[in-house]
This record gives structure tokens, sequence and C-alpha cells, in this order.
């Protein structure tokens, strides 16, 4: 499984850690870097191999049954997007800026409910602002590829989680925009 963070999750997840910047994150061995598909490094979540693969952020504990269950550590409020919209999945195009939702089947135990409906009537107004934070990454990640910037990640990954989110991403979006 491959869980893709864009830089809000990270700011999230290290605030939520108590960590004082996002490399962090990197440090720890919670995120690595990989290339994605517009061949650009994205942060991804780094599962843990053993005893089995899973999320670093998955807290197992046995119900009343003597079975075990999964619980995120990060649930509800600071889980990375893809997290919080499944069994919705979602898709950008940094060219015309559409976004489309897709439905995945949620598997036969889990315990999510299946929500009904348009997306856009689905996604609680929480989740507008993260949608647009991502949507802004996704057109930065299309200008490093399109410009063939090189050194971009620590730059863009790498930035202390005590400031206000929207005002270090305008300083993160304006030093790439101005470094062209």
């Amino acid at each position: 499984m491959i869980i893709n963070l864009n830089i809000y999750d990270l700011f999230k997840m290290a605030r939520h850690l108590s960590l004082k910047n996002t490399k962090e994150l990197f440090d720890k061995g919670f995120v690595k870097l990989s290339i994605g598909q517009n061949g650009v490094y994205i942060p991804q979540i780094k599962f843990k191999t053993v005893p089995y693969k899973f999320c670093p952020f998955l807290i197992n504990d046995l119900n009343e049954e003597m079975v075990l269950k999964g619980y995120c550590s990060l649930h509800p409020y600071k889980k990375p997007l893809v997290c919080i919209l499944a069994p919705y999945s979602k898709e950008f195009d940094t060219k015309t800026k559409d976004v489309n939702y897709f439905y995945t089947k949620p598997t036969e135990n889990c315990p999510g409910e299946l929500l009904e409906g348009k997306t856009s009537n689905i996604l609680p107004d929480s989740l507008h602002l993260e949608i647009e934070y991502e949507g802004d990454f996704f057109n930065l990640l299309q200008l490093i590829r399109d410009k063939n910037l090189i050194d971009y990640c620590n730059k863009l990954y790498y930035f202390p989680t005590s400031d206000n989110f929207p005002e270090l991403f305008d300083k993160i979006k304006s030093n790439f925009i101005e470094n062209i």
C-alpha cells in the first residue's frame, strides 16, 4: 500500500506529534520521499515491515472478544487527506484544474459507513480548504516538473511547524515562483 502525502498532511502530522519541523517526520522514519507519477519526489508514509507491513500510525489493540483491531492514532483530525477521504479517492488534473472523485468499495471488514450521494455533498466543509491546499501543492509539483527544478525537496518538504500553515504555504509557493 502507498499513502502519498501533501505538505499540509506533513504539517498536521508533525504538529500532532509535537515535532518542531516536518524534517523530523523523515528523520524518525514515519515518512520517506519517492518518485511520484509526475516524476518529482513526493512524501509517502513509510510502512513498518516487522512483524508484517502496517502503517506506523496504526495502534493494534484487542477488543472484548480478543480480536485484534487496528486504530489510527491520527484519527480523526490529523489523518492524511487520502485517509480522510476513504473510501473515496480523487484525481487532480493540473492542466484543467478538475478534481474527479472515485468510490472504492471498502474491504469486507471495514467498520466505516457507506456514504451515498454526490461526492461534493458528502465532503464536509472542513475539507474544502484541505482540498484547495492539495490542489496548490499539485500545481507546485507541476511547476517543479515543468521547470526541471532540482534540489527542491529541502525547500518544499522541510519546514517549521510553529508557523500558521496558510502563511507558511504562501511563503513556500512564493519562494518557488520567485526563483524561476
